[in-house]
Formats: C-alpha cells, structure tokens, sequence
C-alpha cells in the first residue's frame, strides 16, 4: 500500500512509491537497489525509472511492470544475509490471500495489540489473526542463537583478560622480587625512585606488546570463524583490533603497576643486607 515504504522506514532513494491513481493505472512497481543492480549494474540510481521488468511464475504468466521507484534494500529473512533483490507491487493490482499489516507507533506498540485486533474483527469478525509482534521482538528472535554464542564469547573473554591481569601481576612481581639486589645497588648508585619504576613498567609493557603482536597475528587467521556471529561489522575490522589490543595494553599497565611500586621502593639498604 501507499504508506508501506514510510511506515518501515526503508528510503526512497529515486522515484516515487504508490499512489491511489495505481489502482486503476498501468502496472507499476517499485523495487530495491539489490535487484537494480543485478539487473542493471551498479549504475545512476535513475536509470531503473521507466524502465519495464517482467515477473512471473511457471503456473502464472505473469506481466510487464513499469518502474516507479527505488528503495533501499532491507534484510527480510535475517540479519547474517546479504539483502536479497525485491520487487513492490501494488496490493491493488496483486491482491494475496494472507496479509501481513504493518503500523507505526509512537509509543509501546505491546498497548496497541489489543485495539488492532479488534479493529480487524470489526471489519471481519471471521478473519483469523496469526500472530503480532512488534518488529523489535521479531529482530530479537531472529539472533537469539549468534547473542547467547556471542554472550559465551564474551563471558570466556572477560575470564581471559582477568586470567592474563594476573598472570601479568604474578610475574612482574616475581621479577621484582628476582631484581631486589639490582634495584638496590641502582637506588644506591643514584637512581631516583621514578627511573626504576619506568624500568620496571618499561620491561612489563614490552613483553606485553610481544604477546599482543603475536595474539594479533593468531587472531587475523582464526577471526573467519566469528564470521556468521557478525552483522554489519568484517571480521578483521581495523578499529575493534585496535581497541582490543588498547585494552589489553590497559590490564597490562594496570597489573604491572603494584609491582613497579614496590619496585620504586626499595630500600638499598634493605636489598644489601638481603643477598
């Protein structure tokens, strides 16, 4: 119908949708970019008006439609396929058995249910109704698999960063522990307490960035596998790397930085009569 392309929110991008003088004009349609360009090509976006397509069935012929307009495209089945090419045809020149009746809300669409149903068995009180749902709940139940996998991958990645913050800890502090002679005799020979802590936290953050090179490399080839879970993001995008290997930067300098204090510390004094 007339309002459809308005309703749902899909743009106009060339042309215009339906409009009363349909019912009773020639065959129009209006389809999406994903079928102007297998049609066409990715050319001008004006190119598909007034241009004629054919559609048809082996049980039915079928007839020429005339191009009117072109909208964006819309991922109908679910959010892991490309858009599919679509044709829009009148309901007036292409009347169907089933409808599925779309309306726009300005609040809660769950308060209008009610009032909908009853407005259709006012019209029909034999008309059955199969479901309503609002598109929210319809998108949710599309990915509800990929959320709870993509919810298990995120719960095992927060354990591994708490596992690698104090992996990094237990090993900064042993190495402190292993260098109390040398942070002395440094401390005696004139270092100030902020020098040996950019030591300490210097050494933590190289063998940091050594893992998260090597973690990068690992994850460029094994990314493929997160590929289905994705929707509108690639698999090796530039800036959740970067963002991944900043927060692991982060827990890096975080964990190592009780150790590069106690570092900071040391009393040569103490150190000396220690070895």
């Amino acid at each position: 119908m007339p309002d459809y392309f308005a309703t749902i929110g899909l743009p106009v991008l060339t042309g215009r949708t339906f409009n009363e003088a349909d019912d009773e004009g020639p065959a129009v349609a209006v389809i999406n970019q994903a079928l102007a360009s297998q049609l066409w090509g990715d050319t001008d976006p004006t190119v598909p008006i007034g241009r004629t397509i054919f559609g048809g069935t082996p049980d039915n012929p079928g007839r020429t439609y005339e191009v009117v307009g072109l909208v964006g495209d819309v991922r109908a089945a679910s959010l892991d396929r490309d858009p599919r090419p679509h044709i829009f045809i009148p309901y007036s020149q292409f009347a169907m058995q089933e409808m599925v009746l779309v309306l726009r809300t300005t609040g809660a669409p769950a308060q209008l249910a009610r009032e909908v149903q009853n407005a259709v068995l006012r019209v029909d009180p034999d008309q059955p109704l199969e479901a309503i749902a609002s598109v929210d709940e319809i998108v949710s139940a599309s990915v509800s698999q990929p959320r709870f996998l993509l919810l298990q991958l995120s719960l095992f990645a927060a354990i591994a960063v708490a596992l690698s913050a104090i992996g990094v800890y237990g090993v900064m502090a042993h190495t402190v522990a292993a260098r109390t002679r040398e942070l002395g005799i440094r401390m005696a020979m004139g270092a100030d307490a902020g020098s040996v802590m950019r030591l300490a936290l210097g050494q933590s953050l190289r063998q940091a960035a050594l893992g998260i090179a090597i973690g990068s490399l690992l994850a460029l080839f094994g990314v493929d596998l997160l590929d289905s879970l994705l929707f509108g993001i690639a698999p090796r995008d530039a800036k959740t790397f970067v963002a991944g290997a900043a927060l692991l930067t982060f827990v890096a300098l975080a964990a190592s930085l009780v150790p590069a204090l106690r570092a900071a510390r040391v009393s040569p004094t103490e150190a000396l009569r220690a070895e």
